[in-house]
């Protein structure tokens, strides 16, 4: 059985396995797990949190399918807060 190949957007090529692309992806569903747990405890921020999952998936579909890459001004925003 074959890993599946991906158009990589840094040579512009077919790429097949890669443990670096691997590594970010399974780092990126454990933060977007934890992000889910701290939407539940902290209902106050749940919208930021939401934000912070929809935007990690969008970065997923920046790398795997080549969609735009999202924008990530809200963050900074988030980052001032509202106190």
């Amino acid at each position: 059985m074959e890993f599946p190949k991906f158009d990589c957007k840094i040579t512009n090529a077919k790429e097949g396995y890669d443990s670096e692309i691997e590594m970010y992806l399974s780092t990126e569903r454990i933060l977007a797990g934890v992000l889910g747990l701290l939407s539940r405890r902290s209902p106050r921020y749940k919208d930021d949190y939401a934000k912070m999952v929809k935007f990690l998936d969008d970065i997923e579909d920046f790398l795997i399918l080549g969609k735009e890459l999202p924008d990530s001004t809200f963050l900074k925003e988030i980052n001032q807060g509202d106190d």
